[in-house]
């Protein structure tokens, strides 16, 4: 988790719940979220969008 890119974490985590991963794994990614105090809901709006955009 520590290497990932504040992006690409959340990006990672924002597909682990869309896709209904395993809770143990949603949690490992929050608990690396708050950790490095990302969790910032206009940063999370943007990549879902950007996630959106790309599955079109």
């Amino acid at each position: 988790m520590k290497n990932l890119s504040d992006e690409m974490l959340i990006e990672t985590y924002i597909k682990a719940k869309l896709t209904k991963i395993e809770e143990e794994f949603i949690q490992l990614l929050e608990d690396e979220i708050i950790r490095r105090k990302l969790f910032n809901d206009e940063l999370i709006r943007e990549i879902v969008r950007k996630y959106e955009r790309d599955q079109k």
